[in-house]
C-alpha cells in the first residue's frame, strides 16, 4: 500500500458519516485512539488549545462528525471554503465547545443553516445543519465577519426550482439563494428585508426576515468573546430557532431569572436496574401475593398521564419498596417468596440478579433506597403534548421523568404553573435536544430558568 499525501484544497464539501460515540469502539476497537492520534499530528503545532498535556481536550462524547471537523479542515488552503452536513447536535451540546472556539479562532463562519420544513434526507431521523466555514489566519478580519445563522422557512425545491430542460434555472436558483445569505448584515441589504432590528443583549445581532429565511446576524468577535467569557458550550441553536421575543424577554427580565437549582431541588427519575424484577403488573402481583405495604404506584411514561395531573386508575404499574432485610421477611411470605425467586434469576448474560453492577452496590440488591415525592414530573422527552406533570396522586417517576421539588413547600404548585408557562416552553425548545429527528425533543438536564 502506497500512502497518497493528501494536498490542500479550495473547497470540500461533505456529508460526514453518522456514528455515535458510543458506537465507534464497537465498530472498530480503539479507533477512537487512532483519531487521536492523527488529530495530535495535524493540529498540535498549529493549534495547542485542542490539547492538554498532549490528550486531545474535545469529550468522550463526541460524535466521530467532531473528529472529522477537525481532520477535514486541515486540508482547506487558506481562503478556502469548506460545507458540512452534520447533526444539529454540537451547536449545543458539551463537545460544542471545542468545536466553537476551534472554528472562531481559525475560520469566518460564513453561516450555518438549518430547514424545519423539510427533513434532508428521508432515511434518517437526524435533525442536520450545513455549516460554512472560510479559512483565514487574520484576527482582525475573522472577529469582524458576520455570522449568519440562517432558518429556512421553504422547501429547497421551492426555493431552488429546476426543469430539466431549462439547465441555467437551477444555477440562477443557487446564485439567489447564495447572494442572499452572503449579504445579510451589509448596510445595502437593509431595505430588502421585513425586519431589522438590533436589541442590548448582543451588541451585534441584527435579524433579516422574509418569506423564505430569517436569518440572524452576530459579529464573530462577539460570539468569541461570549464563549470565552462561559467556559463551556454557549448555545447557538437558539439564534436559529428562537423567535425575537426571546431575546427581548432576557433582556428585560435577566434580573429576574435565575437557575431552576436555586428554587427547586431536581433529580432523575428511578432507574432501578432490573426493570421488571422491581415494576410490577397487577396481575404479577396477585401471582406472588405481594402485600402492599412493599408496593407504591409509579408512572413510567408521559403517555400514563392524560392532563396536568395524574389519575392513579391510568399508571400500569407499581414499584417494589422494601428497605428490610430478607431475614425479617418470614411473616410477609408475598414479598420474600417474590425476593427469594429473584435471588435465583439470572440474566442473558449468566449473571445473577444481585450480581447486576447497576443493584450490586446497594446495601440490599432489591433495595431502592428512600427518596421525597417530587412534586412535579418534567418528562424527559415530548413530541406535541408539552407539560410539566403536578404530582397531586403522590407516586413515584420512571427514568422517563425528571422530578422536581420545591424548596419551599408553600411555592410548590406555583413553581409547577410556571414551569408549564409559555415561556418556559420556549426555552425548552430552544435548549432542548433536537437531532433525535422526528419531531421529538430530549431534554438532557431540567432547564436552568423559572
Amino acid at each position: 500500500m502506497i500512502d497518497e499525501k493528501i494536498p490542500q484544497f479550495d473547497g470540500i464539501v461533505g456529508n460526514f458519516p453518522y456514528i455515535r460515540q458510543e458506537l465507534i469502539e464497537k465498530r472498530v476497537k480503539g479507533y477512537k485512539r487512532t483519531l487521536e492520534k492523527v488529530l495530535a499530528h495535524e493540529w498540535r503545532g498549529d493549534y495547542p488549545e485542542l490539547f492538554d498535556n498532549g490528550k486531545l481536550k474535545l469529550s468522550g462524547q463526541a460524535d466521530i462528525y467532531a473528529y472529522l471537523f477537525f481532520h477535514t479542515t486541515k486540508h482547506l488552503k487558506d481562503n478556502g471554503r469548506m460545507g458540512i452536513v452534520t447533526s444539529n447536535a454540537w451547536l449545543d451540546v458539551a463537545y460544542g465547545y471545542e468545536l466553537q472556539k476551534f472554528f472562531l479562532k481559525n475560520f469566518k463562519i460564513i453561516a450555518t443553516l438549518e430547514s424545519r420544513c423539510e427533513p434532508w434526507f428521508e432515511d434518517s431521523a437526524v435533525n442536520t445543519i450545513v455549516t460554512i466555514l472560510e479559512r483565514c489566519k487574520d484576527k482582525d478580519k475573522r472577529d469582524d465577519n458576520n455570522v449568519k445563522f440562517v432558518k429556512i422557512k421553504k422547501r429547497l425545491k421551492e426555493l431552488i426550482p429546476w426543469d430539466i430542460k431549462l439547465s441555467m434555472q437551477r444555477w440562477s436558483g443557487i446564485d439567489k439563494l447564495i447572494h442572499t445569505i452572503e449579504s445579510a448584515g451589509e448596510d445595502s441589504y437593509r431595505r430588502r428585508f421585513i425586519s431589522a432590528s438590533k436589541t442590548k443583549d448582543t451588541k451585534e445581532r441584527t435579524k433579516y426576515e422574509d418569506e423564505n429565511f430569517r436569518i440572524r446576524v452576530l459579529k464573530q468577535g462577539e460570539l468569541l468573546e461570549r464563549v470565552e467569557e462561559s467556559g463551556k458550550t454557549v448555545k447557538w441553536g437558539q439564534y436559529l430557532r428562537a423567535p425575537e421575543v426571546y431575546f427581548e424577554i432576557l433582556e428585560k427580565c435577566k434580573d429576574k431569572l435565575i437557575p431552576l437549582k436555586e428554587s427547586a431541588e431536581v433529580r432523575f427519575g428511578i432507574k432501578p436496574g432490573i426493570t421488571k424484577f422491581f415494576f410490577l403488573t397487577e396481575d404479577k402481583i396477585k401471582h406472588w401475593k405481594i402485600e402492599d405495604k412493599f408496593l407504591i404506584s409509579i408512572i413510567r411514561t408521559p403517555k400514563e398521564a392524560f392532563g396536568i395531573a395524574i389519575d392513579i386508575k391510568d399508571l400500569k404499574h407499581k414499584m417494589l419498596l422494601c428497605r428490610n432485610d430478607i431475614k425479617t421477611l418470614t411473616k410477609y411470605r408475598g414479598i420474600y417468596s417474590y425476593i427469594r425467586w429473584g435471588e435465583k434469576q439470572i440474566t442473558e448474560n449468566g449473571i445473577p440478579w444481585p450480581e447486576v453492577p447497576s443493584v450490586q452496590g446497594r446495601k440490599y440488591w432489591y433495595d431502592l433506597g428512600e427518596r421525597e415525592i417530587a412534586d412535579g414530573l418534567w418528562p424527559e422527552m415530548y413530541y406535541d403534548s408539552y407539560r410539566v406533570i403536578l404530582n397531586t396522586a403522590k407516586v413515584y417517576e420512571s427514568d422517563k421523568f425528571y422530578g422536581i421539588t420545591s424548596k419551599n413547600k408553600k411555592d410548590a404548585k406555583l413553581l409547577i404553573a410556571i414551569l408549564n408557562s409559555s415561556v418556559i416552553n420556549m426555552e425548552r425548545e430552544l435548549t432542548g435536544f433536537h437531532s433525535l429527528g422526528e419531531g421529538v425533543l430530549k431534554t438532557a438536564v431540567a432547564l436552568p430558568l423559572v
